[in-house]
C-alpha cells in the first residue's frame, strides 16, 4: 500500500491512498487524523508514505510523535518521503533578502487562517537525525531554496 498524506490544498496521486485531515467533496480522499492513521493502515503495512509539505502544519509538540506513528506504519523495506520548509534556510534567505519583505509572512506562516497556518518548524539536519534515531536508513536529502526533502527506508 502507498499513502499520500496531504494537507488542505495537497495534490492527489494516482495509485496512492490519498489521506487528508480536511473534509473535501472528493470522495476519493480519505479523511483521517494525521496523528492516527490506524483507521486507514495497519502497522508495518505501507510500502511507501509520501508526506509532502505537511509536517509544518502539525503542532510542534506533536510533530515527532506523529512522524514516529507514520514510521510504525512502514513495512520493513518501506520508504517514507517527507517534505517541509527548512526554518534555518528560510531565516538565511530572509536575512540575505532572497525572500522579499512582502513574502516573509506567507513563507513563515503559510497562507489562510486557522488550520491552514504553519504550526511548526524543522531543520533538515534535525529531521535526518530523528529518522536515523528511529532506525531508518537515509536514502536522499535534498534542499532546494528552503524546501527540504528527506527520503528514508525502514530496515
Amino acid at each position: 500500500m502507498k499513502l499520500n498524506i496531504m494537507g488542505e490544498n495537497g495534490q492527489k496521486i494516482s495509485g496512492f491512498r490519498n489521506i487528508s485531515s480536511y473534509h473535501t467533496e472528493d470522495a476519493s480522499i480519505e479523511v483521517c487524523s494525521l496523528k492516527d492513521l490506524n483507521p486507514i493502515v495497519d502497522d508495518a503495512e505501507a510500502q511507501y508514505i509520501l508526506a509532502r509539505d505537511i509536517i509544518n502544519y502539525i503542532n510542534q509538540e506533536e510533530l515527532f510523535a506523529t512522524i514516529s506513528h507514520w514510521i510504525s506504519k512502514l513495512s520493513h523495506g518501506g520508504v517514507i518521503c517527507i517534505g517541509a520548509s527548512d526554518i534555518k534556510e528560510v531565516c538565511r534567505m530572509i536575512y540575505t533578502g532572497e525572500i522579499s519583505d512582502p513574502d516573509i509572512g506567507s513563507v513563515l506562516y503559510g497562507e489562510g487562517e486557522g488550520e491552514v497556518l504553519k504550526k511548526s518548524s524543522i531543520q533538515t539536519e534535525l529531521l535526518v537525525d530523528f529518522l536515523q534515531s528511529r532506525g531508518l536508513k537515509i536514502l536522499k536529502v535534498r534542499l532546494e531554496n528552503y524546501n527540504l526533502t528527506v527520503e528514508a527506508q525502514r530496515q
